[in-house]
């Protein structure tokens, strides 16, 4: 039976006939409603995360009163969603854009502060057009579906009434119908690369939401001669579905946007999943669904646990060989007589009707993919969740750490303006302002033809010997998916000019296993999109050329500065090997009062970043660069980013032996 005719079979004039139009509009009101005010979150937090991504330029900027910087953000920062942006300094608007606005009325307003090492500077203010938001919400393919599902939904609450039995074969049956106006929706994804990149993602997520509905109803209520494998587990015990390696801070970020939409109404609770170099790149084995639901419950217990304000905190690390995933909140903390029952089933701490399942299944479930689930409190401070699991190595689709040869060439396409400026941005804090690195933006498929094409026809200006052209100067290609307004995809030009292994995707869709294919086959890599800020870049940095072997005793080659004596032995032993007369001191201070700065200028100087007592040795080598000497390099065991962009060093190395290169 039809679900239409379920619907017809509804007596006219009674009550039932009624119910389902009223609830309906209801789903459809509340709906349209949770949309309207979801998009507005999402402009804020797009509006934000540029900020966050430009935070130290803009504090520059502002610091410099760089008014041609300013306006040229503001004018980055604007989208049809936004009408005016204005930026302050000391609570002072100092710039307006557009330049012809100055009335700033606004109903829907953005501020985000900008501090400068702590301090605060000023802020950055926006305005949403309400109505260009409101008609986004009407016109919106999951208002229609959202206005669709409460007309199902109607008729679920009426076949609740009716039987218990109809409910199963109704939900079933809605199950079943739904997909094809997802596989119609699903077509029409693939032709709306006309709209931008963040509209296109939210059609996607709520999509692959409404995919999820479906499934899970045919889950719980399986159709006559379905077996049970697919049901739900009873609540409180591990789903038997299997695992697979998933990328974890993509299971996190939907989940606390979720969050902070659910406790949006209380303004005193902060609920954050700070995305950095830390939480990067961390993959276990899991069931994706199962994580969410314990995260999700996680982060409830720790709002209620907050009562009327404070913040809870989604955190990834890693220890050793474990990926550690912590849920902390500075609430009112757990008695330790009930701390240690913690986990156990039945049992529950604060919670008005708790049944003690949600902890119990949280652990029993992380236990059965080899994980482990801590629970620590105090009194007054709050409560940490810590669920460690074990690595698992990254996919081979995934960029680890971004490696670049200083002599070959970085090429960028996205049509995102955003986008080529965070490269930039990271390129420039690793020092390669002014190196001669070749970077060449691009936001049209037509451009990079051209270059491509360019560069076949045009020999370099210094030509590789015959036996490393293969292996040096390869270009590396940062390639965009979809390109707004051109039928091209990322992936097909990749194939058209057979950039192969050279290229790797820069995509937001990078889950899709379509793409995840089509990757395998033509042995591309891929980043995802909203990670662009954190991927580690390394620059394979020569070391500087050597003099030979022999130099003399009295000349010194390299000079290696290092509190660690253990790193002294192993140059010592390393220079003897190549024949090199290696100098050591453990302290800028044993430095200079060995007449260090009579040294000469040209010598190699090694220095190592925490060299004891708060001495800094970035900060040593500017005052060795100002007395003359050129070749100072940082021997550090950090990356190079943390260290940002330095005019004085040649290069920040790591800790080996110049000689083991």
């Amino acid at each position: 039976m039809s679900l239409m005719r379920k619907v017809y079979s509804i007596r006219p004039g009674s009550v039932f006939s009624r119910t389902p139009l009223f609830l309906g509009v209801t789903i459809a009101i509340l709906a349209f409603v949770f949309l309207a005010y979801q998009k507005k979150k999402e402009a804020e937090f797009l509006f934000n995360s540029k900020i966050r991504l430009w935070g130290y330029q803009l504090s520059n900027a502002l610091l410099d009163k760089d008014r041609g910087f300013l306006e040229t953000f503001s004018k980055n920062l604007m989208d049809q969603s936004l009408s005016i942006v204005q930026v302050c300094k000391d609570d002072q608007v100092i710039l307006s854009y557009p330049l012809e606005l100055s009335d700033y009325k606004c109903n829907w307003e953005i501020i985000s502060p900008v501090a400068h090492y702590g301090q605060r500077l000023g802020e950055i203010r926006a305005c949403i057009r309400t109505g260009v938001i409101l008609r986004q919400t009407i016109l919106s393919p999951v208002f229609l579906l959202f206005l669709g599902a409460g007309f199902v939904f109607s008729i679920l609450v009426i076949a609740k009434i009716k039987s218990a039995k109809h409910i199963e074969q109704i939900a079933a049956q809605v199950a079943h119908d739904i997909r094809s106006p997802l596989a119609a929706l699903d077509s029409v994804l693939g032709s709306i690369t006309r709209l931008p990149e963040e509209e296109r993602l939210i059609i996607r997520s709520a999509t692959s939401r409404i995919r999820d509905i479906a499934n899970h109803l045919l889950a719980k209520h399986p159709q006559e001669g379905r077996t049970d494998a697919a049901q739900e587990p009873p609540r409180g015990e591990p789903s038997l579905m299997s695992t697979e390696v998933c990328l974890l801070s993509s299971l996190i970020d939907p989940i606390i946007t979720e969050k902070r939409l659910q406790f949006r109404s209380n303004r005193a609770i902060e609920i954050d999943a700070p995305l950095n170099s830390v939480s990067y790149g961390h993959f276990a084995r899991v069931q994706a669904r199962e994580l969410k639901r314990i995260v999700s419950n996680l982060v409830n217990n720790s709002v209620e646990a907050l009562e009327e304000k404070g913040s809870v905190v989604v955190s990834l690390g890693r220890q050793d060989e474990r990926v550690l995933l912590k849920v902390q909140d500075n609430g009112k903390g757990v008695p330790l007589e009930i701390l240690s029952k913690l986990g156990q089933k039945g049992e529950t701490h604060g919670k008005t009707g708790g049944s003690g399942l949600g902890l119990y299944h949280a652990k029993t479930c992380v236990e059965s993919w080899g994980g482990s689930l801590n629970i620590e409190s105090q009194i007054g401070k709050g409560t940490t969740v810590t669920i460690g699991f074990p690595r698992a190595e990254p996919p081979q689709w995934f960029v680890s750490e971004l490696k670049l040869d200083p002599q070959a060439p970085i090429v960028i396409l996205d049509d995102d303006p955003t986008i080529h400026q965070v490269w930039q941005g990271r390129l420039d804090s690793l020092g390669t302002k002014g190196s001669g690195l070749e970077i060449h933006h691009f936001s049209t498929p037509a451009e990079l033809r051209g270059w491509v094409e360019a560069r076949k026809l045009t020999p370099h200006p210094n030509p590789l010997p015959q036996g490393e052209r293969e292996s040096g100067r390869k270009v590396v290609y940062l390639m965009d998916y979809e390109l707004l307004g051109f039928q091209e995809t990322g992936l097909a030009l990749i194939e058209e000019l057979n950039l192969g292994e050279r290229a790797i995707l820069v995509t937001s869709r990078f889950e899709e296993e379509k793409i995840l294919k089509d990757c395998r086959r033509l042995s591309v890599r891929l980043i995802p999109k909203n990670l662009v800020g954190f991927v580690p870049i390394k620059i394979n940095h020569p070391h500087p050329a050597l003099p030979p072997q022999g130099g003399g005793e009295n000349k010194i080659d390299v000079i290696l500065i290092d509190d660690d004596l253990l790193v002294h032995k192993i140059w010592q032993r390393a220079a003897k090997t190549h024949g090199q007369n290696l100098k050591t001191f453990k302290s800028p201070q044993e430095f200079l009062d060995a007449g260090g700065d009579q040294f000469p200028l040209e010598t190699a100087i090694y220095l190592d970043s925490e060299l004891g007592n708060g001495v800094k040795g970035e900060y040593f080598a500017q005052e060795l660069h100002a007395k003359g000497f050129a070749n100072l390099y940082l021997a550090a065991g950090h990356s190079p980013e943390k260290f940002g962009a330095s005019t004085c060093l040649k290069a920040i190395v790591g800790k080996e032996p110049p000689w083991s290169c």
